[in-house]
This record gives structure tokens, C-alpha cells and sequence, in this order.
């Protein structure tokens, strides 16, 4: 419900209540839809590498639907917006398990089939969470606000890594693709029932005017402050290579090495665990290294990982305890980097752009770094892939070992880039002192 007031005690507790419900359910939800679900499906319809590897785009390019999401909040609140949004998103995910009946009839129908369910899906997300923030601060208070996020996220994480065990255990003891279909449609259930949580959320009608606001009232700002340029272009890059890394390693785990669903859905718990301490902690640092570090920090551990899929040919191992602990790596390494990046992005983004411009801002820079990494990554990673696919007598692991060299030759040549960012710690501390500074640099909150 809007109200066109401040929200009591009462409205706030029990807002609070439905937003915590609302991350227990969609937890377990994203994990039975999230991209290594989508991945291990499109692997076991015999997809090729140059369509798996675009499935990572769709997160990015997802944000292009971004707008719908500010038209439909400004008509009916940010709680509303998201609830809708939620819906649509998880029908779009059935989207995703009917390709395995379209595949019966054509193949490349039911790649096209399947990245238009992931495209939905993740744009819908996109357009859902467009005023995710600000109605948590609308919901909270200065005093409680950060006990409220970080209990919501600890049950995001908490019900999505049980989400993620249970789904291992299935597939040892069933491992078959009606399974993983069984598993997305289970999880659009899900989806589907945390909306109503979230759909009686009370909020202020501060957060509909703020929707009704021209969107790109805040790009003239954006594009005259130098940090802002700067932030745009590695924000742009941290997309592009997550994209190009993540799904990609799911992809070589199973056609390079071989591994089972139960075992790579393992290795993905394992990197969701060791994402939750990497949020849960990375702020801490953040605080005394600043963001600027920290980003830069984050972009050094996709080097492991990447140098982890070019070493692994040489050393021999497809199979066998030494692997699997060996695997910690390239999964450990690019969890930290993809949460340090974002939690140090968004700290930065609150150091350089003022306060008045921050909702119009990240709107713009999720929509133009978004929707721009999908789909130059898209060209990139199908191309790269094709290319490693077609030098002679390459296969298996050969083949993605070609892939992650190429990688390492862009991402030396996109690292330069990410220097220019100025440190900004010291310089906020200077102006807003040191209780303004601890605000900004607590633990964002992220919206699945």
C-alpha cells in the first residue's frame, strides 16, 4: 500500500517481515533458475558452446527492459513494480524448460527458445528491482537500516546455498534432464510465491514521484563529473568480463572435464559459500583500503581463474580428489571477484555522485553498462568460442583452453583502464566526516 506519509513503527515492521519472507522463498527460487541451473540444462539438450556461451549475456542485456520497470513504478509504486515484474519472470523461466520440448522438433528453435526465457527472466529482474533500494530506505530507518540488510541477506544466502545442497543431492540419486526441468519449474513456483510478499510491502508515495521523474534527467550530470565517465567505463568492463568468465567455466567444467550435473552443481555451492563470506566481510576491508583498491583488488582474481583453465590441459587431471580440490580456485577466485567488484562499485558510486543525482544515476549506468556489456559480450564470447573451436585439432579441453587465452590477451588489454579510477576515501572522509563515510561503505544489498 502507498501511503502519502511517513510509514508508522508498525508498517515498517511488518514490511520488514514480508521483505525478510520474500528473501527466504526467492533464495531457494534463484538458485533452482540462476545461470548454472540454465547452463547445466542447455549442456544436457546437446546446445552448442557458441549458445551456452551467450547465456551469460542475457544478465546484461536484460537491463535493456529496465524502463518498463521505471514506467510501470510511477504508476504504481516501487512494492507493486516488483511484484509484477517477479511474475512475469518466473513464467518467463518455464520459457527456459519448454525449449526441451522444442527441441524435438528443431535444435536451433530451442537455443533461440531457450535465450529468449533468459533474456526475460533476467530483464524482467531488471525492470522489478529498478526502485529495490530506495524502498528499503523507505522501509527503514538510519538506525536500523543496516541490521535490516544484512539480516535479509543472510537469509537470501542461507535458504540459497540449502537450495543449492538439496539440488545436488537430487541429481546424484536422479540425474537426468526431466530433473533439471522438474528443478525450473519447481523454482519459477517459488518465484511466483515470494511475490506476494513483497506485494504487501507498505511504502511512501515519494517513491512513485521518484519513478515519474524523466530517467535520463541525470546524464548530463553523470557525463560532466570525471569520476562518473570513469566509473561508467569499468563498471562496463566488470560486466564484460563476468560474463565472459563465469558461465564459460560451468561450460568447460562439464565438456572439458567432464564432471557430472551432481558434481558441477557442487562446485557452484562452493562458490556461493565462499561468495556469502566475500559479502558478509569484503566491506570491512573496504573500509580501510577504500573502494578503489578493493575494485582493483576484485579484478586481479579473475587472473587464477582464468590462468587455472589454460594450466589444466597441461596437467593432466580430468578426474580424482587433486581436481576437485584444485577447483577451489577458478570457482573461489571469480565468486570473491564477482562480489568485491559489485559491493566496491557501489561504494564508489556513492563517494563520487552527489545524493540528488544517485537514483537517476545507477538507473543510467545499470541500464547503459548493462545492456551494452550483454551484448558486445555476446559478440565476443560466441566469436571467441567459435574461433577456439575451429583451430585445427583442438577438442575437448583444448578447445576452452584456446578460449581462456584469448581472454587473458583482452583482459590485459582492458586493465589499464581500470587504473584511472582516483582513490576517493580520503577526499569523502575530508568532506562528510567519518560517520557519513562508515554509512557509505556499509554492506550494500543485492536484489536477485
Amino acid at each position: 500500500m502507498i501511503h502519502d506519509r511517513p510509514l508508522t513503527a508498525e508498517e515498517r515492521a511488518k514490511s520488514q517481515y514480508n521483505y525478510n519472507w520474500f528473501n527466504v522463498i526467492n533464495g531457494a527460487s534463484y538458485m533452482c533458475l540462476g545461470e548454472s541451473v540454465i547452463v547445466l540444462f542447455a549442456i544436457r539438450l546437446n546446445m552448442s558452446n557458441t549458445v551456452i556461451s551467450l547465456i551469460g549475456a542475457m544478465l546484461f542485456l536484460g537491463y535493456l527492459l529496465l524502463p518498463l520497470g521505471v514506467k510501470r513504478a510511477a504508476k504504481v509504486g516501487a512494492a507493486s513494480c516488483q511484484a509484477d515484474f517477479w511474475v512475469c519472470r518466473n513464467i518467463a523461466a518455464l520459457l527456459v524448460a519448454l525449449s526441451i520440448f522444442v527441441n524435438f522438433y528443431s535444435p536451433l528453435l530451442a537455443g533461440i527458445t531457450l535465450l529468449t526465457g533468459a533474456f526475460l527472466f533476467y530483464g524482467f529482474r531488471a525492470a522489478g528491482i529498478v526502485l529495490g533500494s530506495p524502498m528499503i530506505g523507505d522501509i527503514t530507518t538510519e538506525d536500523d537500516r543496516s541490521a535490516v540488510i544484512g539480516r535479509s541477506t543472510a537469509l537470501f544466502y542461507g535458504s540459497g546455498a540449502f537450495a543449492l545442497a538439496c539440488i545436488s543431492t537430487i541429481l546424484y540419486f536422479q540425474d537426468s534432464v526431466w530433473i533439471l526441468v522438474g528443478i525450473i519449474v519447481a523454482g519459477a513456483s517459488l518465484g511466483v510465491t515470494a511475490s506476494t510478499f513483497v506485494r504487501n510491502i507498505d511504502e511512501t508515495s515519494a517513491l512513485r514521484k521518484s519513478a515519474q521523474r524523466p530517467m535520463f534527467g541525470g546524464l548530463p550530470y553523470l557525463m560532466s563529473n570525471p569520476d562518473g565517465r570513469n566509473l561508467a567505463v569499468v563498471w562496463f568492463l566488470t560486466n564484460l568480463t563476468n560474463l565472459l568468465i563465469i558461465p564459460i567455466s560451468i561450460l568447460t567444467l562439464k565438456r572439458g572435464c567432464g564432471v557430472s550435473d551432481t558434481n558441477a552443481v557442487i562446485f557452484s555451492l562452493i562458490q556461493f559459500v565462499i561468495m556469502i563470506f566475500a559479502s558478509q566481510y569484503s566491506p570491512l576491508l573496504t573500509k580501510r583500503l577504500g573502494p578503489r583498491m578493493m575494485i582493483l583488488i576484485a579484478c586481479f582474481c579473475y587472473v587464477p581463474t582464468i590462468l587455472f583453465w589454460i594450466c589444466l590441459p597441461s596437467l593432466g587431471l580430468t578426474e580424482g580428489w587433486l581436481l576437485w580440490c584444485l577447483m577451489v580456485i577458478p570457482f573461489g577466485m571469480q565468486g570473491i571477484a564477482s562480489v568485491v567488484n559489485t559491493n566496491s562499485l557501489i561504494h564508489y558510486f556513492l563517494m563520487t555522485v552527489e545524493k540528488e543525482h544517485q537514483v537517476e544515476c545507477v538507473m543510467i549506468l545499470n541500464l547503459i553498462t548493462g545492456a551494452a556489456a550483454g551484448i558486445i559480450g555476446m559478440g565476443i564470447a560466441a566469436g571467441l568460442m567459435k574461433l577456439a573451436e575451429l583451430i585445427p585439432g583442438c577438442e575437448g579441453l583444448e578447445v576452452f583452453r584456446n578460449y581462456f587465452i584469448m581472454i587473458l590477451l583482452l583482459f590485459c588489454g582492458e586493465l589499464p583502464l581500470f587504473f584511472r579510477l582516483k582513490t576517493v576515501i580520503h577526499e569523502y572522509r575530508a568532506k562528510h566526516g567519518e560517520e557519513a563515510t562508515e554509512k557509505a561503505l556499509e554492506r550494500p544489498h543485492h536484489k536477485h
